[in-house]
C-alpha cells in the first residue's frame, strides 16, 4: 500500500455505512417512511458502492459491497417476502455490513503510521463555505478529504452527485408538488436522471433569470460537462494519479464558481436569501 494517509476516508466510509445501516433499520422496523429517506440512502449506497470499487483499483484491495439493494424499495420487496419480524429485519441488516465494517476495520490497522503527518495543513479543492445543509457539508468534506488524501479519481464522481444534487433542490424549490412531474418519475418512484433533469432546468431557464441573471446556457452547459466526467470516472478502471490531478486543478475555478452559483441560486429559491 502507497505511503497515504487513508485513515480518514476509511472512517468516513465507515460512518455511512453505520448510516445505511440506520436508515435500513429504521424504515423496516416501523420508524421513517421510505420517501423521506430514500434519497438519502441511494445518495450514500452510491458514494459507498464508488469508494469500494475505486479503493480496489488503485490500491489492489477486495473491498465487496454486500449489499443488493440499491434503494429503499428494493430493500422493501425483499424483506416483505423473506424478513417477517423486525428481529429478522435487524439481523439481516447487521450481517448484510458486517464483513464491510470488519474489512475496514483491518485496513485501518494495517495502514499504521502511514498516513500523512497530522501537522500538514490540508487544503480544499472546493472552498465552500455557506451550505444549505449537512447533506452538502459531508459531501463537500468527502470530496475535499478524497482530493487530499489523493484519491482522486474518485472525486469527479462525488462532484457529479453534487450539481445533481443541487439541480433537484433547486427544481422542487422552485416548482414544488403541484409541478413534480417536472423532476420526479411518479410511475418509476424516484427522479429523473440527471440528464433529463438538465433538460428540464434549461428548458425553462427564463424562471430563474429573476433570482439569478448571470445564470446561462453556458452554465448549464459546463455543468453538463461535469456531468459526464462524472460518469466516465466511474467506468475508468486504469487510474493515473498524475493526470487525474491536473485535470482536476484545471477544474478547480470552474467548478468552484458553479457550486457556489447553485448554493445561491438555491437559496434564492427558497426565499433564504
Amino acid at each position: 500500500m502507497e505511503n497515504l494517509d487513508l485513515k480518514q476516508v476509511l472512517i468516513r466510509l465507515k460512518k455511512d455505512i453505520e448510516r445505511i445501516r440506520e436508515v435500513m433499520i429504521s424504515v423496516s422496523t416501523g420508524g421513517y417512511q421510505i420517501d423521506e429517506l430514500d434519497e438519502e440512502y441511494k445518495s450514500k449506497y452510491n458514494l459507498i458502492d464508488s469508494c469500494f470499487h475505486l479503493l480496489n483499483n488503485k490500491y489492489g484491495l477486495d473491498l465487496i459491497h454486500e449489499n443488493p439493494h440499491e434503494s429503499l424499495w428494493q430493500f422493501h420487496a425483499y424483506w416483505k417476502e423473506h424478513l417477517q419480524s423486525y428481529s429478522e429485519r435487524r439481523n439481516y441488516v447487521y450481517e448484510l455490513y458486517k464483513n464491510n465494517i470488519k474489512d475496514l476495520n483491518k485496513l485501518r490497522i494495517e495502514i499504521g503510521n502511514y498516513g500523512i503527518s497530522s501537522n500538514v495543513k490540508e487544503k480544499s479543492y472546493l472552498e465552500i463555505e455557506n451550505v444549505p445543509d449537512d447533506f452538502y457539508r459531508q459531501l463537500i468534506n468527502l470530496i475535499n478529504d478524497c482530493y487530499n488524501k489523493e484519491v482522486y479519481a474518485v472525486v469527479p464522481v462525488l462532484i457529479r452527485k453534487l450539481l445533481e444534487s443541487l439541480i433537484v433542490d433547486i427544481l422542487k424549490s422552485k416548482y414544488g408538488h403541484a409541478n413534480v412531474n417536472m423532476f420526479f418519475d411518479s410511475s418509476n418512484n424516484k427522479y429523473f436522471g440527471f440528464n433529463r433533469l438538465l433538460k428540464t432546468f434549461e428548458d425553462n431557464l427564463n424562471d430563474f433569470k429573476v433570482d439569478m441573471p448571470s445564470l446561462d446556457k453556458r452554465i448549464l452547459r459546463e455543468i453538463s460537462r461535469f456531468r459526464e466526467k462524472g460518469n466516465t470516472s466511474v467506468h475508468v478502471l486504469e487510474l493515473d494519479i498524475n493526470k487525474d490531478k491536473s485535470e482536476l486543478d484545471r477544474d478547480k475555478d470552474a467548478i468552484n464558481y458553479i457550486v457556489k452559483l447553485l448554493i445561491r441560486l438555491e437559496k434564492k429559491v427558497t426565499g433564504l436569501r
